[in-house]
């Protein structure tokens, strides 16, 4: 797989994809995750042009820390959403598209693990 420069965090909403490949990876401790929960990934055109002769879409895959573990490639296509079940520990997300599009990354219950790492930091 490939390195990347910016990795960016797990969560981001509406993240616009300026280059090929972009990664994502879940912040914090590795111990605050529950044992099952899901990851999701929405893609969306950035450009609702008709230029497009296909469907505009985007190759994914979810990657357990370390790369121990890969789930993928899938296809997502715009306006979609991909749900993956995922055990616990910390994972990451690479996503590949060759169209201008936005992402949302997000595990179930990443809103409020960020907001606890907000409120004991402070």
């Amino acid at each position: 797989m490939a390195q990347f420069a910016n990795v960016n965090p797990i969560p981001s909403f509406n993240y616009q994809m300026t280059e090929e490949y972009a990664g994502f990876q879940e912040l914090g401790p590795d111990g605050q995750t529950e044992e099952k929960r899901d990851m999701n990934v929405e893609v969306t055109a950035s450009s609702r042009d008709e230029k497009y002769e296909t469907r505009v879409f985007a190759t994914v895959w979810i990657v357990k820390k370390n790369g121990s573990r890969i789930l993928g490639p899938y296809t997502v296509y715009s306006d979609e959403r991909l749900t993956v079940e995922i055990s616990n520990g910390k994972w990451g997300v690479i996503i590949q598209c060759e169209w201008d599009v936005n992402v949302s990354v997000w595990a179930d219950g990443a809103e409020s693990n960020v907001l606890s790492n907000i409120l004991t930091t402070n």
